[in-house]
């Protein structure tokens, strides 16, 4: 799973489980950040999220393999934007 998801308390772990391509984000990762964020908002049990990575890294960025790929046509729907959107309108402690 690219996404693990913890609860410690009123803490919401997002922790980025890709570590053998040092989390770099592909579009999985955007859509299931944001999926998460969004229902994080919802929940009242949940007052803060801590958004980190597993392994060594935070996060490479963007997974650029998949991007190369979208550009030749093969891609999914990029999914950027609507995590960005989901990011800056969160309204909990990040």
């Amino acid at each position: 799973m690219e996404l693990t998801i913890e609860d410690v308390g009123r803490v919401r772990k997002l922790i980025l489980n890709r570590p053998e391509f040092m989390n770099a984000f592909n579009n999985a990762l955007y859509k299931a950040v944001h999926d998460s964020l969004k229902q994080a908002e919802q929940d009242t049990d949940v007052a803060v999220v801590l958004l980190t990575g597993a392994g060594r890294a935070f996060s490479a960025g963007q997974d650029l393999t998949e991007m190369q790929r979208m550009v030749d046509g093969g891609g999914d729907t990029y999914q950027f934007p609507g995590f960005l959107a989901q990011l800056s309108a969160f309204r909990k402690p990040l």
